[in-house]
């Protein structure tokens, strides 16, 4: 599997939300005969990044790490579930760019 992003630019709006400030895309593509995945998040889009308890912020805050840009893929997935975008998918490609990402960090 091979994932390509663009930089994700994003702005501190609130509390706990952040706003995408210019277009990132996402490119997933598998190894074997699956699809591949693209996806581009509008400049505009509001996340709430990672799903992490406030006490646990100072190791683990919700939008840097390994899972930030897969936060926001995953929430903006979720912002368009219907007939072509289930939970399932979403909750896969969150886990996919997690790991990618996690990989990377450890090299």
């Amino acid at each position: 599997m091979q994932i390509t992003k663009s930089p994700l630019v994003l702005e501190r709006i609130g509390n706990r939300l952040w706003v995408v400030r210019e277009p990132f895309s996402v490119s997933i593509k598998y190894d074997n005969a699956a699809p591949a995945f693209d996806c581009i998040i509008p400049a505009g889009f509001i996340t709430d990044g990672a799903s992490v308890p406030r006490i646990f912020w100072s190791i683990c805050p919700p939008m840097s790490g390994s899972f930030g840009e897969a936060a926001v893929v995953h929430d903006f997935l979720y912002s368009a579930l219907g007939p072509e975008v289930s939970k399932e998918f979403a909750d896969d490609v969150l886990i996919e760019i997690g790991r990618s990402n996690a990989y990377r960090d450890w090299e």
